[in-house]
């Protein structure tokens, strides 16, 4: 309330809907935009004030690459972001292109404001390597390389037609008109977003549900329609010209009409990767699902206010 009557509205977390605030099975509560909620009454024993100003670098500017530069910022440090990509945002990225996913959106957005705000270097299309952040001379480095898709299996899925999480925002002109996603999950929700962009979609799940269960104040309408349909306990076994084989729940083989194939077989971190920047600096964290132990927003949060609080 304090920031809206300072005409500061641009600076209140938005809400991401995520229902995490409601609790659990037992009293606790999180939430997933603010991670010092739950345990603000024991901050200023858990964290100390920074004895020095410190050079910080941070690789990848996903959202726990920008939570940790803010913290870090907030703490007086120099803080330098360094992004591979043209863009900051990192795997939230697709919310510029799926409408239905605005409470991310504005969650990535007001990171980025904050980010300019308080003062953080950010270097865009600027791969980052050991030498050059060892060479700067860096007094703290964390490495928020994220994850990167998981290599399918299926047969046929290195063709050129098949796409994935990483590369298919954006290129939608490029699909053909009938479109197979293999994966549920992550996968139906680019599947309901391809539908929305003029491709008739069917969303291939090998389990009984399209998406996990949602709390009440979630949810994506995953109805069937003329462009959206998917079917359940369906286990992809093949991918050629034109079509794209499955096993149905009672193991009859059957096949089905696909221009284009996108496929999202999970996530993988990015951990061999980031370990490469240990010994850069004197001061080195791994933050964010490149860590094994993120998967969404509120962990990838609470890692790198964690992380940043320490320099």
């Amino acid at each position: 309330s304090k920031k809206a009557s300072e005409g500061r509205g641009e600076d209140v977390v938005p809400c991401i809907r995520c229902n995490k605030c409601h609790g659990d099975t037992t009293w606790l509560s999180f939430c997933s935009v603010n991670p010092e909620l739950g345990i603000a009454h024991r901050l200023n024993r858990m964290i100390e004030t920074p004895a020095s100003k410190k050079k910080v670098a941070v690789i990848g500017g996903g959202p726990s690459g920008m939570r940790a530069a803010i913290v870090a910022a907030e703490r007086g440090h120099d803080v330098t972001i360094y992004e591979k990509n043209g863009y900051l945002g990192g795997m939230l990225r697709h919310t510029d292109f799926a409408s239905f996913q605005w409470p991310l959106k504005e969650f990535k957005d007001y990171l980025i404001r904050q980010v300019e705000k308080k003062g953080v270097q950010v270097l865009l299309n600027t791969e980052a390597t050991p030498e050059i952040i060892r060479r700067k001379g860096y007094d703290a480095v964390l490495v928020a390389l994220g994850t990167e898709p998981v290599i399918s299996r299926v047969p046929g899925a290195d063709a050129g037609s098949v796409w994935n999480v990483s590369n298919v925002y954006g290129n939608e002109k490029s699909l053909g008109r009938n479109v197979v996603v293999i994966g549920g999950g992550r996968g139906a929700e680019i599947g309901l977003h391809l539908s929305l962009c003029d491709h008739k979609v069917t969303v291939l799940s090998s389990g009984s549900r399209l998406v996990p269960q949602e709390g009440p104040h979630q949810g994506i309408d995953f109805k069937t329609t003329d462009s959206f349909n998917y079917i359940l306990n369906a286990t992809a076994t093949g991918i050629s010209v034109g079509k794209v084989t499955y096993r149905d729940a009672k193991g009859s083989e059957k096949s089905i009409q696909a221009d284009s194939v996108v496929i999202f077989g999970g996530l993988k971190p990015r951990q061999e990767e980031a370990m490469k920047f240990y010994g850069s600096a004197n001061g080195f964290f791994i933050i964010g699902d490149c860590t094994g132990n993120g998967g969404d927003v509120r962990k990838c949060n609470r890692i790198a206010f964690a992380a940043a609080s320490r320099i």
